[in-house]
């Protein structure tokens, strides 16, 4: 059976673009999917457990970037921010 979020999932990069600090889907998706995907598109392997439904919102960076965004996570939804289903490398395992 093939996994439906085949082509969804994106590497989320640090501004120069060098390091991968995490995975990302839009919407909040089956997490074991989401971990099956990872590993077919960028042999990976991640545990279930590192990932999380939360939700993002993109905010400017400011003018002296202009176009470039930082991305936030929240626990609850709020204005501007959409559900995502991610693995963030940068936040410790507990």
């Amino acid at each position: 059976m093939s996994n439906p979020l085949k082509g969804h999932v994106e590497q989320v990069h640090e501004f120069e673009g060098y390091s991968v600090m995490g995975y990302l889907a839009h919407g909040h998706v089956d997490k074991t999917e989401f971990c099956a995907e990872v590993h077919d598109e960028f042999g990976e392997d991640y545990p279930v457990e590192r990932v999380r439904h939360e939700y993002a919102r993109n905010v400017p960076v400011g003018r002296d970037s202009p176009g470039m965004q930082t991305m936030y996570f929240y626990d609850e939804p709020g204005r501007g921010a959409f559900a995502v289903t991610h693995i963030d490398l940068m936040r410790p395992v507990v």
